[in-house]
C-alpha cells in the first residue's frame, strides 16, 4: 500500500511538471498547482491513516472479523445460556470471541472493543472451539434480533483497553 501511494504521488508531480511546462497562461498554471498541491496533501493524509492502521496492526489492537450475533438459548449456548463461559451473568453490551481472538492476539475478557458500524462492547464470553479465524458475536436477547443481524464479514474491530 506504501509503494502503490508513492507511485501515485510521483506521477502526480510527473504530471504537473509536464503540463506546468505545456501552459503559457500562469493563471492556469496557478490552477493546476493547486490542484495538485491538494491530491497530494490528499495522498499525505491517507498515508498518515495507514500507518496508524499499520501500527495498530502491529501492536496487535485491530483484526479484520467475522461479525455475527447469539442470543440465550441452549441451541446457540452451551447447557447454561444465561451464564458466560468466564462465569458472569450474560447482558446487553457483552461478547463472544472466537478462541484465536484471545490465543493469537492476547485479547483478554472484561476489555473493551469498538466494533466498525456497530460500537463499543466488551469481551464477556467465548465461543465454541469450532469456530476458527477472527470471529465475534454479539449477544441479544431476542433470538429474531440475532438471526436478523445476520452475517457480517471483514469488519474492523479494535481493541480500546
Amino acid at each position: 500500500m506504501k509503494k502503490l501511494i508513492m507511485v501515485i504521488y510521483c506521477i502526480l508531480i510527473g504530471v504537473g511538471m509536464l503540463i506546468g511546462l505545456s501552459i503559457a497562461n500562469t493563471t492556469e498554471q496557478k490552477k493546476y498547482i493547486e490542484i495538485i498541491s491538494e491530491l497530494i496533501k490528499t495522498i499525505d493524509s491517507l498515508n498518515d491513516k495507514n500507518n496508524h492502521l499499520f501500527k495498530l496492526l502491529e501492536e496487535k489492537k485491530v483484526i479484520t472479523a467475522t461479525i455475527t450475533a447469539y442470543s440465550p438459548h441452549v441451541n446457540q449456548t452451551d447447557d447454561s445460556p444465561y451464564t458466560t463461559a468466564f462465569l458472569k451473568s450474560v447482558k446487553p453490551g457483552i461478547v463472544a470471541v472466537s478462541r484465536p481472538i484471545i490465543q493469537k492476539m492476547g485479547w483478554a475478557p472484561g476489555q473493551k472493543i469498538y466494533i466498525e458500524g456497530i460500537g463499543i462492547k466488551e469481551i464477556g464470553d467465548l465461543m465454541n472451539k469450532r469456530f476458527e479465524g477472527f470471529r465475534v458475536d454479539v449477544f441479544m436477547w431476542q433470538k429474531k434480533d440475532a438471526i436478523k443481524f445476520g452475517i457480517k464479514k471483514n469488519v474492523h474491530v479494535f481493541l480500546i483497553d
